[in-house]
């Protein structure tokens, strides 16, 4: 079965990326959470690291 990305709404089309929400503008994804890769995911997923997205500094 396949789908139309073009039927698809955009909110629809925001939770594309694996299943999670797309980040917002100020990368801010709430508690526990950060961007990767463009989507907010559980701050677990970012590695030994900690490599989430940051908003630039001003």
């Amino acid at each position: 079965m396949k789908n139309n990305l073009k039927s698809l709404e955009r909110n629809q089309l925001k939770v594309i990326n694996g299943g999670y929400p797309a980040c917002p503008e100020n990368l801010e994804c709430g508690n526990d959470w950060c961007c990767i890769n463009g989507a907010c995911r559980p701050r677990s997923q970012a590695g030994p690291n900690g490599l989430c997205m940051a908003p630039p500094i001003e």
